[in-house]
């Protein structure tokens, strides 16, 4: 026999456990059902201990226990980023997020988001706002597939998000509605996230009338801040592989869009310029990928010194429906987890001059290559020191400005920088600043060490987890 018990405390659909639990009564004995059934169990995240106890009835039978123990399901988390530079812009990023692990009694998950973003200078009226809330349910199994089908440890769970963002600049207003509709889990070391559903709506109001002329003479950066209706695939696949001495990971992402639609293109209106629109608006079309590379080295036998690397590549590319990607799927560089010498959105694209349209930077691009190294070394109690050095850039195919557009001199173009930082690392997050020195600018101007702390010379970043 098998039975199941848990605390009352915890309502959960017994159904449900039976199905995830492979021990079945009058099979043979196995030990991979043990097994299977332990971390089927475990990956609920909703009982704090899973416990299958056998015990003999005589010499061919045995029976089988499973005890799940109580934990809490509800919790609360706050996440905070913030920076700043020689110019004197602000940046602060707060987020708090809610979650629920046994919503409906059948270990699915609730996580509601409510964030925002607020940039400015002291004593100027310069200022950008974001605020946005969204929400996620992922369910314990894959909809349209009962667990039959799926008979190793691991479950695919599905996953439904959706959120809505409002920004206010002073270039001009937007609000962003996005879904998605998809399935994560893990094959051995490698998790997944596959969304064959994917959608955003973006409108743009009360734009200012001299960002608005000056779009309409530069048609790949007015295409990039134009209302659009994004909708198709994407996903994100990881492979983690742990070990005593180093560690690694490959992040890669893909985001295909508008391919689907434009089977319809015949039947849907045009605008001026045979763009094809669907509630008014163009759908978009393009196909972007990027590759993360991670190697973390442990020194020394207590392992409280590190070397960390990463290097990032990003490409995408606009067709069909559409001459320019989105400006929210375009790359971008600096900011607390990237080039520390800048900040956000600060550098680039190719050799190209800060863009003076823009009061908050705001720079973007088609194309995106970045390296990092970190030595991480331990100093006194909780807190711990990193050296550091960053180098990247980001560029356009093929936007018309040549300051702009990837070449076979691209690496003429690359920022770099270094620095120093702090942790305090409390076991359960660690609390990071980072400061920035700018070395190399991406126009090709070496920044000497007298100029690293002038204006506009280094940036300084506050947050919370490592880098990378």
């Amino acid at each position: 026999d098998v039975t199941i018990s848990h605390s009352s405390v915890i309502p959960f659909r017994d159904k449900i456990l039976m199905e995830l639990n492979t021990v079945t009564p009058g099979a043979l004995y196995d030990e991979t059902d043990i097994k299977n059934t332990y971390q089927r169990l475990s990956a609920l995240k909703v009982f704090n201990s899973v416990g299958v106890e056998l015990s003999e009835l005589d010499t061919n039978l045995v029976r089988c226990d499973i005890n799940l123990g109580e934990s809490r399901v509800q919790g609360f988390k706050v996440e905070i980023e913030a920076s700043s530079n020689s110019t004197g812009l602000i940046g602060i990023s707060p987020q708090l997020t809610y979650h629920h692990k046994n919503i409906f009694h059948g270990g699915e998950w609730l996580n509601l988001s409510f964030l925002a973003n607020n940039q400015f200078k002291i004593n100027d009226k310069t200022k950008s706002n974001e605020i946005g809330i969204s929400a996620g349910l992922s369910l314990p199994k894959f909809l349209g597939l009962p667990y039959k089908y799926f008979k190793g440890p691991n479950i695919p769970r599905t996953e439904i998000n959706t959120s809505f963002s409002y920004q206010d600049r002073p270039e001009y207003t937007r609000s962003m509605f996005a879904l998605s509709y998809g399935y994560r889990g893990n094959i051995g070391n490698v998790s997944y996230q596959i969304y064959p559903v994917q959608a955003n709506v973006v409108r743009l109001f009360n734009l200012d009338p001299k960002f608005s002329d000056i779009l309409k003479y530069n048609p790949f950066m007015m295409y990039s801040y134009q209302n659009h209706f994004d909708a198709g695939m994407g996903g994100h696949i990881y492979y983690n592989k742990p070990g005593a001495v180093s560690m690694s990971y490959i992040r890669t992402s893909f985001d295909l869009s508008g391919n689907a639609l434009s089977l319809f293109r015949k039947l849907m209106p045009n605008n001026e310029i045979d763009q094809r629109l669907i509630w008014g608006v163009p759908y978009t079309q393009y196909v972007k990928a990027e590759i993360n590379l991670g190697k973390t080295w442990k020194i020394g036998l207590e392992g409280k010194q590190s070397v960390a690397t990463r290097l990032i590549v990003g490409a995408g590319h606009a067709y069909g429906n559409s001459t320019a990607i989105p400006f929210e799927k375009q790359f971008y560089c600096g900011g607390a987890n990237s080039m520390r010498g800048w900040q956000a959105r600060s550098i680039g694209p190719g050799r190209s001059l800060p863009n003076k349209l823009f009061s908050i930077p705001s720079q973007a691009g088609d194309i995106k290559l970045e390296a990092n190294m970190e030595y991480r070394f331990g100093l006194v109690w909780k807190l711990n020191g990193a050296l550091f050095t960053d180098i990247g850039n980001i560029w356009n195919w093929d936007s018309g400005d040549p300051d702009m557009d990837f070449g076979k001199d691209f690496y003429k173009n690359l920022a770099a920088d270094w620095g120093f930082g702090l942790r305090c690392d409390l076991g359960f997050f660690v609390i990071r600043v980072d400061m920035g020195m700018k070395v190399h600018e991406p126009t090709g101007i070496w920044r000497a060490p007298s100029q690293w702390l002038k204006r506009d010379g280094f940036a300084l970043h506050f947050g919370v987890g490592y880098p990378f």
